[in-house]
């Protein structure tokens, strides 16, 4: 994640300003979150959407490529001219497409909107449970 996060700073800053950012980084001692605010306003500004559905679009895409991309070149396109924006919107659009009820439209776009990463959430209540079992098991045996 860190060495896509620094290819997408380098890619969408110019040479110039690469320097620049990369020096100020480096001098201000930037932590972790400071960049992570950085990557997210920029993923932002090149989809059109918040931060999460962006990632999550653009990883479907990302996930599907030969297939879809494979499918608009039988149709004389090529996905390869898309930008973010267009990426996350065909993506939308095409997952939308398999959800005929209104309800269900709703329930997918509601998921689609979480503001987090519910793999990361899962992953943190799993080990808070994991430690949470271990002081029990460590105080009933030291008990």
């Amino acid at each position: 994640m860190l060495a896509a996060s620094h290819r997408l700073l380098q890619d969408t800053l110019v040479t110039a300003a690469w320097d620049e950012f990369a020096a100020a980084a480096m001098a201000g001692k930037a932590q972790m979150d400071q960049i992570s605010d950085v990557i997210r306003h920029v993923v932002e500004e090149y989809t059109a959407w918040k931060y999460w559905p962006a990632m999550r679009l653009l990883g479907w895409t990302a996930a599907h490529l030969p297939e879809r991309d494979g499918t608009a070149l039988m149709n004389g396109r090529s996905l390869a001219g898309l930008s973010p924006r267009q990426a996350c919107n065909l993506a939308f659009a095409t997952l939308l497409a398999g959800h005929e009820n209104p309800e269900d439209r709703d329930t997918f776009t509601e998921d689609l909107m979480f503001d987090g990463n519910p793999e990361a959430d899962a992953m943190a209540a799993v080990r808070e449970m994991q430690r949470a079992q271990q002081a029990q098991e460590e105080a009933a045996g030291g008990g």
